[in-house]
């Protein structure tokens, strides 16, 4: 694969931008259209501009600076005239960055091979580039389509910080390209030019420009290696619980010939030994044991192992000090398969340890005597280790917001070993180490490794074998949260979904900022007339019988496809904890769906788990007829089959309604779920297969 390679000097070593923590790519971009604009751009070169705004975000790299002295000014209000004299200024400060004039900042986009026309109209616009930000800071620049090792030679030899985007940080976040940024700049230049109305006694601000926000985070460039055996006939299968004492051999060994090779110092610098001063974590080499992973059956042994390069160390030095490295019957080679690395970088929302994280906190290991610790202690000790884990994930820089930590002795996966067997014949005491798993409130990119033994092998985290996927039932994303703890006994289930409903909406519209939410997630058009299809609608249910919450989003709405559905799956797949008044403060976890659940089966008799809300009902008529008659046009109205309707109970609400359990049977085989009455999307009505 080839790349797209923009590099931007400056006149001067210095660039007075304000508003974000570096020269964005949205900068960049606004620099390129300004350029295709001086006298007539061909068509191409616009052409490749709106093919430039709908890639991934680039890599950035940007030289060493410094900050100069900051200047403030007052500047005079656009309406000045017509305030008093003390208030027509605002206040502007400007702090200059220093830096070497001779180090480009650097863009970098991936480039598939049929794009590469469209690259070649971006390295013409570049030409024409010739200030970048504001006008003082006069820059050009220039564009190249070069290979992937010519710009991994480049980043390896490159004076300063290597930034990429990265999901769950929040370490530099700037403003990136997103379709349509182009014709929102040419807009706002238009209407620019024409802001004075009306005799030039109406000012009209400019519509701003579009661009998205992308959390950019210093680049870790890694290397893989296999364990092979001496003879290179194939894997060393490495105990998972020696994972510690692997990477203390791999160090051992990679510090001796750093110490002959460079010399003391620059081993001290690179891999510093338990006693030795610590040196800067940018500066140090760091390993993390690869544990095998694939299905709940796989041997979790170390057969591969991760090298993380700082950027002062070229690539090539790395691989030379660790290659052919022998650590006991085994030695390290360049790995040939490199499958296994994305399961421990991939985003996820949930990340737990492979290998036990080692934190501050002892717990009390259970004596010989089988004398065993009483639930007050245990909890004490767990939530004691939930807080380390709250501060080694910021020891760790893992940016994402932590929403739920569980930690444990017993490992999350099925072939894994137990906390403490970790510790044997180590450095580490067995009371401090903890399996952990802990929910982000959005996804994180890895690898992540926390706690005390981070740089040793320790608290390896990945993410869960199998992810609670969203699985579609008959058109409809089916979301599960299990209940985990909170739920007040005597809960009303429409009341419990209520609450879900308004929190619901609530995050939705903190994800959506200003935009309205559509109409199948509120259920009302724009003129207040409610959405009639009851499948283009968001349902809620709560399902109290199995202690579950669950959501069905529409696949379409109205016709067309719903609008900001990922918004909402994504609010609700993170929700761990609902506030629902007099139903409880609500502990939710994250579940899969059961492929045989009753509520999605196929079956002839159906019976009520949440009582029927009758929809309309006469005063003065036989109560048990009234219900059935109204169950019959709540099922046609479902595109159902006529049942035979059997009326368990029933009980009146004063100013809510009739409610009654039913037992329903059909002719034929009815598929769930099914859901009916007047509270129908609030999971009241709701059947079961019987």
């Amino acid at each position: 694969m080839s790349k797209l390679v923009v590099e931007v000097r400056f006149h001067d070593g210095r660039y007075h931008g304000v508003g974000e923590d570096f020269p964005s790519p949205a900068r960049l971009f606004q620099a390129l259209v300004a350029a295709t604009s001086v006298g007539s751009a061909p068509p191409t070169e616009q052409e490749s501009l709106e093919w430039l705004e709908r890639q991934k975000p680039p890599t950035v790299a940007l030289p060493r600076f410094r900050l100069g002295q900051a200047l403030t000014l007052y500047v005079p209000h656009n309406d000045a005239d017509a305030k008093p004299i003390e208030d027509i200024r605002a206040k502007k400060t400007q702090q200059p960055w220093f830096f070497d004039v001779e180090v480009p900042f650097v863009y970098c986009w991936d480039l598939a091979d049929d794009e590469r026309s469209c690259a070649d109209g971006v390295c013409r616009a570049a030409l024409g580039l010739y200030q970048f930000g504001r006008g003082i800071d006069q820059a050009y620049a220039q564009a190249h389509i070069v290979d992937d090792a010519d710009v991994e030679a480049l980043f390896a030899q490159y004076p300063g910080d290597v930034l990429v985007p990265r999901d769950g940080s929040k370490a530099k976040v700037v403003s990136v390209p997103q379709k349509g940024s182009l014709s929102s700049l040419l807009a706002r230049h238009s209407e620019v030019l024409s802001r004075i109305k009306d005799d030039g006694e109406l000012f009209v601000q400019a519509s701003k420009a579009r661009f998205d926000r992308v959390a950019y985070d210093g680049a870790e460039r890694w290397l893989q290696f296999e364990l092979s055996k001496a003879d290179g006939t194939g894997f060393v299968a490495w105990p998972v619980d020696r994972a510690s004492e692997l990477v203390k051999k791999v160090r051992q060994g990679a510090r001796a010939r750093l110490d002959e090779a460079f010399g003391v110092d620059e081993g001290q610098r690179r891999l510093p030994m338990q006693n030795e001063p610590a040196s800067p974590l940018a500066e140090r080499l760091r390993f993390i044991p690869l544990p095998s992973r694939g299905h709940d059956e796989t041997n979790p042994s170390i057969r591969r192992l991760a090298a993380g390069v700082p950027l002062s160390m070229p690539l090539a030095d790395a691989d030379w000090l660790l290659s052919a490295l022998s650590v006991d019957e085994a030695r390290l080679v360049g790995a040939q398969d490199a499958q296994m690395w994305p399961r421990y970088t991939q985003a996820s929302v949930t990340w737990q340890t492979v290998t036990p994280a080692i934190l501050t906190p002892r717990r009390r290991l259970e004596p010989t005597t089988r004398e065993t610790k009483n639930s007050g202690e245990r909890q004490r000790e767990e939530q004691q280790a939930r807080q380390a884990v709250l501060q080694a994930l910021r020891q760790a820089e893992v940016k994402g917001a932590p929403v739920q930590i569980d930690v444990q002795r017993e490992p999350w996966e099925k072939r894994g070993k137990r906390a403490e067997l970790f510790a044997k014949d180590t450095r580490f005491e067995k009371e401090k180490a903890w399996h952990v798993r802990v929910t982000f409130a959005q996804p994180v990119s890895g690898p992540v490794a926390i706690g005390d033994g981070r740089f040793a092998g320790m608290g390896v985290m990945a993410p869960p074998l199998r992810e609670p996927t969203t699985r579609r039932v008959d058109g409809d994303d089916v979301i599960v949260l299990r209940i985990d703890a909170g739920l007040e006994k005597g809960a009303s289930s429409t009341g419990i979904a209520d609450a879900l409903r308004r929190a619901l909406m609530a995050r939705t519209q903190e994800r959506l900022g200003n935009k309205a939410l559509p109409a199948w997630i509120t259920g009302h058009l724009s003129d207040g007339e409610t959405v009639r299809d009851d499948r283009s609608r968001l349902r809620l249910v709560a399902d109290l019988e199995r202690q579950r919450l669950l959501a069905l989003v529409p696949m379409f709405s109205m016709g067309d496809r719903s609008e900001h559905r990922d918004d909402v799956i994504a609010a609700f797949s993170t929700m761990h904890e609902l506030r629902a008044g007099a139903g409880g403060r609500i502990m939710l976890r994250r579940v899969a769906l059961d492929d045989d659940d009753v509520l999605f089966a196929s079956g002839r008799r159906w019976r009520t788990v949440n009582d029927y809300l009758v929809d309309r009902h006469d005063h003065g008529r036989d109560l048990r007829a009234l219900i059935v008659e109204d169950v019959k046009v709540a099922c046609a109205r479902q595109r159902l089959p006529v049942p035979h309707v059997n009326v368990l109970s029933t009980s009146v609400v004063k100013g809510t309604g009739i409610f009654a359990a039913l037992e329903l049977s059909f002719a034929v085989d009815v598929a769930g779920p099914i859901l009916l009455g007047r509270s129908r999307m609030l999971g009241g009505g709701l059947l079961r297969k019987w």
